[in-house]
């Protein structure tokens, strides 16, 4: 009688260079999506960010026209009612004419600014920045598309002094700008060769 043949299986094992094979592959990949997934995110915050300042831009010049064309940036008072941002804040919120709560208003507040994440009316969460040069000034006095709002670092101006600017380029060395003819955009940091030029170009109204 023969002997039974042994009873063998068709499956073939992996063996540790193709299970590291697979384990590298797959690390690969993640580290794809997590580089996709990132990209995605810091697009959409810099979206976010350029429609916020599309908005404070038209709320501003909305002000305008019912203020015989003066801008809202002014001389602030001890109150706050003249912050340029208070001033425009009906403008935004119809119905929330106060300003009580009025930081929790995502359009004040830049999704890539950490340090603006609470706040009160003692303390306003804000993101932006008017541009200081068109204090008090109306809008046909400007003579170019000058930059009005923008993002701003510690400060609720823009500071376009003879030396330096809290313009903060949080997008990817971008600034997310709206300009006093209506329209808005990033603003490269690697665009001007030197402060000087920035200054000139962007800032000055005339």
């Amino acid at each position: 009688m023969p002997c039974p043949r042994p009873i063998t299986s068709s499956a073939k094992a992996f063996t540790l260079v193709e299970l590291l094979a697979v384990i590298t592959i797959v690390g690969i990949l993640a580290a794809i999506l997590t580089l996709v997934i990132g990209r995605a995110r810091a697009s959409a915050k810099r979206s976010e960010c350029l429609q916020n300042v599309r908005q404070l831009g038209i709320a501003s010049l909305l002000y305008s026209q019912d203020n015989k064309g003066v801008l809202p940036l002014g001389d602030a008072n001890a109150a706050k009612d003249n912050y340029w941002h208070h001033k425009i804040h009906p403008y935004l919120f119809s119905n929330d004419t106060g300003f009580s709560g009025y930081n929790l208003k995502k359009v004040y507040v830049c999704p890539d600014d950490e340090a603006q994440e609470g706040g009160d009316d003692g303390n306003d969460a804000l993101s932006y920045g008017f541009n200081t040069n068109l204090k008090n000034m109306r809008v046909n006095q400007i003579a170019k598309p000058v930059a009005m709002i923008g993002d701003a670092s510690g400060s609720i101006g823009i500071n376009a002094s003879t030396t330096t600017t809290t313009l903060a380029y949080r997008h990817n060395n971008a600034a997310m700008i709206f300009y006093a003819d209506g329209h808005a955009g990033p603003l490269e940091q690697s665009a001007y060769t030197s402060f000087q030029a920035l200054r000139k170009a962007v800032f000055l109204p005339d």
